[in-house]
Parts: structure tokens; sequence; C-alpha cells
């Protein structure tokens, strides 16, 4: 009877889909993603014997590393055939292929610091600008939570390695700290070359968060940057004699600034792309195409087409022009 019971629970539930947010920097399940996406969760990256990032990535179709010799050796990421210079690599959102030439320098990426790794396979410049014709990959380090873990390991060429790993808290509070290191001798990289191309990597990381929320502050009154000084003054006794200073209308307006504003993104999003409503929001705060260029690490032509294609959208004739139409379009 016990045996039923449990059979019956089994086929009642359902496991939750994974969810990934680097195909279109939103969350959505990976069946409701268009792109190609991939996906190598931490329990895979435990299972593979992986000394780097890359040893993981061989096993994802379409994905070619390639290393020049053994481990922590230069290594160089191909997607669907393009050159290593058009895959963007990021960690925890952030780009860390370098400005000028060269690849990023995943090799020094210990997996024991990796939660999972989002792998976008075809052409995502429209999001991340012309670093990303051939693909993106997303790697997500490992987050707050309780418990820890110790590997250790050796192998041939005088391999060894060590890593361990610690985390308390959750999604609101809670940190992390971790720390590997792995050691190799390594071996001569081409025929005729004596030398052993050896490497030895060192790395340590923690993280800590707190979320604070107005309702854990006891925020006590809302005023709107427009209110006029007397009902500043107000709201300023009232909080000080303990009281609340929450109008309705005040709240109401709040709101519906809210409101209006996700409005305006929709409408914005159904003829913008997504990397043009944010050149567009830098644009109307009076930064120019070099300092959007930096920020968004694309080339300054890359900048001045969005513009054109910008303007074209939305029929504006000039600068001047488009931050008027996104101070009316709430885009500001």
């Amino acid at each position: 009877m016990y045996a039923l019971i449990l059979v019956a629970a089994a086929a009642g539930s359902e496991a939750l889909e994974p969810v990934v947010i680097t195909a279109t920097r939103t969350e959505q399940p990976t069946s409701e993603v268009l792109a190609s996406v991939e996906l190598i969760t931490g329990d895979k990256l435990v299972m593979r014997p992986a000394a780097e990032i890359s040893d993981a990535l061989r096993f994802v179709p379409g994905v070619e590393p390639a290393r020049l010799g053994g481990p922590g050796q230069q290594t160089s990421i191909f997607v669907r055939g393009t050159e290593s210079n058009h895959v963007l690599v990021l960690m925890d959102g952030l780009r860390i292929n370098p400005g000028t030439l060269g690849t990023a320098a995943t090799q020094n990426i210990a997996p024991e610091f990796v939660e999972r790794v989002e792998i976008v396979k075809g052409p995502r410049s429209t999001l991340y600008g012309s670093d990303a014709i051939g693909g993106v990959i997303n790697i997500i380090t490992r987050g707050a939570g309780d418990g820890g873990s110790v590997q250790a390991g050796f192998g041939s060429f005088d391999t060894s390695s060590a890593s361990f790993s610690a985390g308390f808290g959750d999604d609101d509070n809670g940190g992390t700290i971790a720390g590997a290191w792995f050691d190799s001798k390594g071996f001569p990289t081409r025929i005729g070359d004596a030398t052993d191309r050896g490497t030895e990597n060192t790395s340590f990381t923690g993280s800590a968060h707190a979320g604070v929320g107005a309702v854990k502050l006891g925020v006590r009154g809302i005023v709107l940057k427009e209110s006029s000084p007397d009902v500043l003054i107000d709201c300023v006794r009232r909080v000080h004699r303990g009281e609340q200073w929450i109008e309705r209308e005040t709240v109401t307006r709040a709101l519906q600034r809210v409101l209006d504003r996700e409005e305006a993104e929709r409408e914005a999003g159904e003829t913008l792309t997504p990397r043009e409503i944010e050149i567009v929001r830098m644009v109307a705060r009076g930064l120019r195409n070099k300092v959007i260029a930096e920020r968004l690490s694309i080339s300054e032509g890359t900048v001045k087409v969005h513009l054109h294609n910008v303007y074209e959208k939305l029929g504006v004739d000039g600068r001047l022009e488009l931050v008027l139409c996104a101070q009316q379009k709430g885009l500001t």
C-alpha cells in the first residue's frame, strides 16, 4: 500500500521548467524562447570532469572551444563557425570580453564557482552589440544558500586540485564564500618542444546581499518631488511626531506614473528594440554617442546606426526632437 501511495505522489508532481535570461534579457521558460538555447546546470558541471569551463562547453552542440595546450592555456570559443571574437562572454550578466583584441579568459574561471551556464547560439547583436554575432555565453556564479561542499582531486601530468564553498541565507539576506586551487605541470604544446606548459590557478570569491524594502524601513511618509514646500514641511512634521503622511492622492499619482511608464515602454517595445530604447534613454539624459558606446561596450558607429533607425521609426529629425519625443512617451 505504501508503494502505491509513493507512485501516485511521484506521478502527480511536475518538475519546474528551466528559466533563462540571456536570450531576451528577460526571464523566460526555455520552451518559450525562440532562439537556440543550451543550459548547463550545476549538477551537470559536477558530473563532467571539467578542469575549466571550456571543458564543459565541449559537450554542447555547435560550440567548439580551442585551447593551446593543457589546462590554463589560452582558450578560444567558437559558436556555429563564427570567429572567437564574435562570441560574447558574460559573467553574471557583465561583459568580460576585452575591449580591444582577444577573447575572454575563460581558462581562469573555476567550474566550482559556477551555478549554471546559459548558451545562446546565433546572432544576438540587437541586444548585446557587435560582439554577439555568433552567440552569447552567460556564466552565472553560485548564490547564497545554506550548505557547503569540499572537493579534492589529482590526475596525470602532476595535476592536483582542491576547492571549497559555503553559503548561508536566502534571496533576501545571505552570503557565500568559495575558493579553488588548481595546479598542473602540463605538457609540451607542439612537436619538438620539450618545455612543459603548466599552470597554477588560485581563486577566491565572496559576496553578500541584504534586501531592504520600504516596509522593512518603516516608511511613514510619501512626497512627490514636485510637491510644494508646504507639503514637504507638513510631511516632515507629522513623521517627526510619529504620525503617517501617506495621502491617497499622492499614492494614486505615484502609481499612475508607474503605470504610464510601463505602458510607454510597452508601446515603444512594439516599435523599438530593447537596445534602441536603452540608447534613447541615454540620449534623453544628455549623453553623447561616445559615452553611450563606452557604457554599452559597442562602437560609436553602431550607436549612430541605432539612432538612424530610431529616427526613421519615430519620425523625428535630429537629437532634439528625439529628446522631446522621449519625454512625451515617458522614456526618460
